[in-house]
Order: structure tokens, then C-alpha cells, then sequence
């Protein structure tokens, strides 16, 4: 048997044990590779859920799966079933497989651990999680914006020749609040489909997808406010001591007046293929079925009804379908005004690039020559009284052009692209993003351009989310690239000459939270500088006017530009890089002290979980023996040197350990099937012999009195019995 021992060349050196470096490790001052780093930060600490019940990762397998899995478990690790001196080790274990158990069950947990890892559930769903008390998903979510007027730190001389600076007297001058949350509602089955009899015995061969519900209708409540902060005087009177007065302008607190509020909820509700109720007619149920159909009601800042239908159409058999959208909002009753009908059509060009066009009818007043028909029978019209105050909707039309950025990450990449997406991510993916528009009115019409892609970046950053692999979720891993400044450029041309512009960047500061600065000059405020910050739902946004638009220059915004970016550039390569470059250092030679101590720890527990699964292993592989089933002879899982070159060192020399009985522990049925994406060092009752190092597992078994024998790497499979496997 070959031998079971640590892989001390972790304590220093490279990862693969390097032994022409000599000292402590702490004195190993290196800048490690970026390969280097990503090996040892993403070894995961985590068991995986997958590996531990024997299960695949994809397909993914049924509720019916796991439970058989669970089952079969807990008969060999449940603590009542064990002896005295063993029963705490089994309650270890079986915490552990419990544990699983519940996250696969459960298709939201599932969904997180799929994404995050284990400490991404437990977060989740621990106190302060989004889905436990007092976590994100309890807390209101919104967005805030305070105008600040500062353009007074900017003017220009008696004789106009030159401008100076000083120092700005600031008062806020506008202000917006907003606040959105969802809600679940009962689905509308007895409008639209037709509940299906319930099956006395559960099918088993259902897919996940079929088992798992459809999205419900939900209603969605809105509510925001927004206008101007303005600061009132009032002229009093002082009397002095010596009798004279004087009349002075006072200022009192400030006031909110507000210009636009909305308050209004939304209800939407997709209409699913299947059960659609029998008797409606034909043409309607072919324009309900998959379509996406709800309505808005507002109460401010006027009442108002919309009602929307989404549909997508395939033109042919295996073309990209178009998304047509049908609204209606009724601001008046139908008699007084007929209702502001929008129209929207979208289509797929190629992947990531999306055309579209909307028409919005506006405000329009019903005929004359109708009114006159109907007027015998019912008026029709918007009296003289009322029509100032219903609201007016210019008609419009827009034409765009979309062209979404690249994904970064794939969580599953085919063979044939591992190698094109390891290019992209080690030159640095700029996920650049195009948007063009044309705006017409009766009012006037623009041009919209927009622009975006990553700056300093070897890695783009992902969208929220939290650090993880396939291996699991490891958060004391820092990140391997430098995070993205995500640049952003918006300017709009008018017909009248009008010229609008907006340049701003985003950078993540932290988890889920991300800063951000801008400058540009809209409207008749002047040039305004904004800072932002956001965190999962919240906003809060600062646009500051420090020069009022008749002295905005060239050379004014140039400066307005120049100095936050060159200020940003210093921070970034003077600060923020050389305090990541250290802390790698130091999170290397952190990672490895654990390693070192994460091996022994699980070579104790592996030792246990074989010493109580040993006995119900032993049976099952009695009863395959007496039938000619499947019994394993023999397994080994490690690292064997390489036959095909020469090396030194600990690389020399292999480093294998014992894995019969956990993997006869796998053996159903007579078939052993262990998935490609499975861990193989997570399974119950291995442990990693030689960390960072290739490892494979060789069975040798037995089937039908014929000896077997296979061998398989870490990201290879293994489907036994099998005729190949056959031992001449």
C-alpha cells in the first residue's frame, strides 16, 4: 500500500513544494503569480454537498435522488445505530449530512448554494441574512438624491475676460425620494388555467425544471416624490436700544415643494402554456398563452389605469422571436379622453445585440365628427372646466440600437472554451456596451449616445455577488484581479443645438456596495458633479452645481474631468495596488499554514467516517457477491508521479491513500457512477492527500467473476462496470 502521509511542501515555496528556497516562510518575500494565488485561494475549505451524498452537479438530480441518497446514509451514520464510543463521531457526520440534505431539498437554498457555497446559505439564511430576521429582505429599500447649488465657487471678472475661484457658499435646492418593493400574490388559476388533479403516486422521473414551480403574479408598489428646497425670507422689524428700526429680510426653515409625485402599484402575471381553461376561444388562448399580462393603478398624482399585454412571436421555426408590447393608460374616463396607447417592438439581432421602437399615441382628444354622432345618445369630450387640469402626453417615437456587454464568467464552459475564456480573463475583459437612440416629439427630437466598458481591471467585476467556485464559497480569499472602474459615457444632441454630456465611474468598494463620481452639464443648472452610492436597493445620489451654465468652457470641463481622474489614478497605483500586493502576500502564506492543518483535520475525519460506514459497507458488498454484482477489490486516490517526464523532490514521490470502503459506499445497484463535476476528494471518506497536486483514483473490482480496472483524474468521470475496464 503506498503511503499516507501530509504534503509538507506547502509550509514554503511554491505550491508544488519548492525545496531551493530556504527560512521561514514569513521571510519569504515574493510576488506570487496570479496563477499561484487563484490555486491556493480557491482550494476549498467547504465539504461539498454534491460530492457528500453522492450526487451530480448536472444534471441536477431530483428531489427523489437526494432523498434516496439521504436515505441510504443515514443508515450507515445515524448515531443511533452505532456503539457507544463512536456515537459523538457519527453525530458529526451525520450534523454534516443533514445539513446538505436540507440545502438540496429546498430549491432556494439550492439556488444560493449553487451560486455561493455553503457560507453563502448560512448567511442567507442565518440572522442578518436576506432571508432571516432582521436581514436585507426586511428592510425598506430606496433611493435619495440632494441637489447641492455650489456654483457660486465660480465667476467671472467685470470685464468678462477671465474667471476665478472661491470658496462656495452651499445650500441644497432640489431634492427626490423613492421607494419600490414586490410582493407575492395567489395565482390567478381560476381566471386562466385549470388546476390539475393531484397524481396519488409522485412521478419520480420528473426533471427539476417540472418540479419546481413557475413564477407567480406579484404586485409591485411604487411611491416617489420630487421637487425643489426652497428657503423663504420674511421682512421683520428690529428696534434697537437707542430707539431707531430697521426692516431686515429673515430667512426661515427651509421648505419642500414638491413638483412631481407618484404613488401607484403594478400587477403582473405570466400565463403558463399548460392548462389553460377549456371553452375559451381559440385566438385567445393562442394570444395568452406565454404571454405577460397586468396593469398599474395610480392614485397621484392624478388617478390613472394602464394595462399592458407582453408577447413574443417567432416569425419562422427556429428564428429569434419578436417581443411585441401593448399598453393603455386611461388617465380620464373613457368618455372625457380616449386612452394614451403605446406601442413596443424588440428583436434579437445577434447575441447581445437588441433593436427596438416605441410609440406612445399622447394625449389626444376624440374627434369632432364622432362627438356629433354620439351626441344625441352620450357626450363625449373633455369639458372646458377639466381640461386644464388633466395631465398632457406628448406623442413620441423612439428608435435604438443595444449591444450588451460580453459575460466574464461562465459557471459551466464546454470543453472546446475553456481555452478562449482563460485568454479573456487573464488579458482583461473591458465588457464595453453600446446604446444609441432617436428621439421625435411635436416638442423637438435628440440623439442619444452611450458608451460604457471596464477601466484598470486584469478581472471585470461581476455583478453582486459573492466569491465562489464550484469547489464552494471561500471569503477570506481577497480578489485575484483589481477591481473594475466601470466608465461611463452619455451625451444628447438636440434639434435646436442643445448639446448634453455625462461622463462617470463606478468602482465596488465592498460587498454589494459600489461608489461612484460624475460630471457633466444638463440641462440649465450648469456644470454638476455627482457622487453616488448604491448598495442592493438603496441610492443615495449628491449632484453638487459648482458653475452656473453661461461661464461653462471647454477648458473648464476639461479641468472638471482631469483633476478627479488623475486624483483617482494616484489613489489606485499609489495606494490601493501596493496595499493589495502586500496583503496577497500575506494571505499565501496564511493559506498554507491552513492547508497544512486542513489535511491532518480531515484525515482524522475520514478515518472515522470509514470506521462507521465500515460495517453496512461490508453487507452491501456480501449481497453483490453472492448475486455477481459489482465488489470492489481494491481503490486508491493520490498523486503518482508522472511517467512521461522526470522530477524532483516531493513530486517524485507518490502520495496515495486507501479509499476501498468509501468507494464501495457508492456502489448501487450494481453500478458505481461517479459524475465528472464531483470533487472527488469531498467524497465521504476521502480527504486530499497532496493538496494542489494532480491526483486519480484506480479501482480494481469485480463483476460477474471477472477482474476489472480503472483509472480516472480529478476531472474525469467513472461509469463501472464497464467492458473496457476488463483485465486480460
Amino acid at each position: 500500500m503506498a503511503n499516507d502521509r501530509e504534503n509538507n511542501g506547502l509550509a514554503n515555496g511554491s505550491p508544488h513544494g519548492d525545496h531551493h528556497r530556504h527560512g521561514s516562510a514569513e521571510e519569504d518575500d515574493y510576488e506570487a503569480t496570479d496563477a499561484d494565488f487563484s490555486r491556493l485561494m480557491d482550494y476549498p475549505d467547504d465539504v461539498d454537498y454534491y460530492a457528500l451524498l453522492g450526487l451530480s452537479r448536472s444534471p441536477q438530480p431530483t428531489d427523489a435522488q437526494i432523498r434516496s441518497a439521504y436515505r441510504t446514509l443515514t443508515l450507515s451514520f445515524h448515531p443511533d445505530k452505532q456503539p457507544a464510543h463512536l456515537r459523538e463521531a457519527a453525530e458529526a457526520h451525520f450534523e454534516r449530512i443533514k445539513e446538505a440534505y436540507e440545502t438540496l431539498i429546498d430549491p432556494k437554498k439550492r439556488t444560493v448554494y449553487d451560486l455561493q457555497g455553503a457560507g453563502g446559505v448560512r448567511r442567507e439564511w442565518g440572522p442578518g441574512g436576506a432571508m432571516g430576521r432582521g436581514g436585507e429582505a426586511e428592510r425598506k429599500q430606496g433611493s435619495v438624491s440632494i441637489g447641492l447649488d455650489a456654483s457660486s465657487m465660480v465667476e467671472a471678472a467685470d470685464d468678462g475676460d477671465y474667471v476665478y475661484l472661491r470658496f462656495p457658499s452651499i445650500h441644497p435646492y432640489k431634492y427626490s425620494m423613492g421607494y419600490s418593493f414586490r410582493a407575492p400574490l395567489p395565482e390567478f388559476r381560476n381566471l386562466f388555467t385549470r388546476v390539475p388533479e393531484e397524481k396519488e403516486e409522485e412521478d419520480e422521473t420528473k426533471t427539476p425544471s417540472e418540479e419546481q414551480p413557475s413564477g407567480g403574479p406579484e404586485v409591485v408598489l411604487n411611491a416617489s416624490i420630487a421637487g425643489q428646497l426652497q428657503r423663504p425670507k420674511q421682512p421683520m422689524k428690529f428696534v434697537y436700544e437707542d430707539g431707531t428700526e430697521e426692516t431686515k429680510q429673515v430667512a426661515l426653515p427651509l421648505i419642500m415643494v414638491a413638483k412631481n409625485m407618484s404613488l401607484s402599484a403594478s400587477v403582473s402575471h405570466t400565463v403558463g402554456a399548460v392548462g389553460l381553461r377549456k371553452g375559451l376561444p381559440q385566438k385567445l388562448s393562442s394570444l395568452l398563452d406565454g404571454a405577460t399580462v397586468g396593469c398599474t393603478g395610480m392614485l397621484l398624482p392624478s388617478p390613472a389605469l394602464e394595462t399592458f399585454i407582453v408577447k413574443s412571436v417567432a416569425p419562422f421555426p427556429g428564428t429569434q422571436p419578436i417581443s411585441f408590447s401593448l399598453r393603455t393608460n386611461f388617465t380620464r374616463s373613457p368618455l372625457s379622453l380616449p386612452p394614451v396607447i403605446g406601442l413596443s417592438v424588440s428583436r434579437q439581432l445577434a447575441p447581445r445585440k437588441h433593436v427596438y421602437c416605441t410609440w406612445s399615441s399622447g394625449t389626444i382628444n376624440w374627434p369632432m365628427l364622432l362627438h356629433q354622432m354620439l351626441l344625441p345618445i352620450v357626450e363625449i369630450g373633455l369639458d372646458p372646466e377639466s381640461a386644464f387640469s388633466a395631465p398632457v402626453q406628448p406623442s413620441q417615437i423612439d428608435v435604438g440600437y443595444l449591444s450588451l456587454p460580453k459575460p466574464a464568467k461562465k459557471t459551466e464552459v464546454n470543453e472546446e472554451d475553456e481555452e478562449d475564456l482563460d485568454e479573456r480573463l487573464k488579458e482583461g475583459h473591458p465588457a464595453e456596451a453600446w446604446h444609441w437612440r432617436v428621439s421625435a416629439s411635436p416638442q423637438g427630437g435628440n440623439l442619444t449616445l452611450r458608451y460604457e466598458r471596464n477601466l484598470f481591471s486584469g478581472r471585470v467585476d461581476e455583478p453582486p455577488r459573492s466569491e465562489w467556485n464550484l469547489e464552494g464559497y471561500h471569503p477570506i480569499a481577497p480578489t485575484t484581479g483589481h477591481r473594475a472602474v466601470r466608465l461611463e459615457v452619455e451625451t444628447t444632441a438636440g434639434l435646436d443645438g442643445s448639446l448634453a454630456w455625462h461622463i462617470s465611474g463606478t468602482r465596488q468598494v465592498g460587498d454589494f456596495t459600489r461608489v461612484g463620481l460624475g460630471v457633466g452639464v444638463s440641462g440649465r443648472r450648469g456644470l454638476t458633479i455627482s457622487v453616488s452610492w448604491r448598495r442592493l436597493g438603496q441610492a443615495i445620489s449628491l449632484p453638487v452645481v459648482i458653475c452656473p451654465l453661461d461661464l461653462v468652457s471647454a477648458e473648464l470641463a476639461a479641468l472638471a474631468v482631469i483633476i478627479p481622474w488623475a486624483t483617482y489614478c494616484g489613489i489606485e497605483f499609489g495606494y490601493i495596488r501596493p496595499r493589495e500586493r502586500r496583503k496577497r502576500r500575506q494571505a499565501i502564506i496564511k493559506r498554507r499554514k491552513e492547508l497544512k492543518k486542513l489535511t491532518a483535520k480531515r484525515k482524522a475525519e475520514s478515518q472515522q467516517a470509514i470506521e462507521l460506514m465500515s460495517e453496512q459497507v461490508r453487507r452491501r458488498q456480501e449481497r453483490e457477491k453472492a448475486q455477481g454484482g459489482l465488489v470492489i477489490d481494491r481503490a486508491e486516490y493520490g498523486y503518482f508521479p508522472p511517467s512521461d517526464r522526470k522530477v524532483a523532490g516531493e513530486e517524485a514521490e507518490s502520495n496515495v491513500i486507501d479509499v476501498t470502503i468509501p468507494v464501495a459506499a457508492l456502489v448501487d445497484h450494481g453500478q458505481l457512477i461517479i459524475p465528472r463535476d464531483t470533487v472527488k476528494f469531498q467524497i465521504l471518506g476521502f480527504y486530499d492527500p497532496a493538496p494542489l497536486l494532480p491526483k486519480k483514483l484506480r479501482i480494481w473490482y469485480t463483476f460477474s467473476g471477472r477482474r476489472h480496472m480503472v483509472e480516472a483524474g480529478d476531472d474525469e468521470g467513472v461509469t463501472c462496470p464497464m467492458r473496457s475496464h476488463v483485465v486480460e
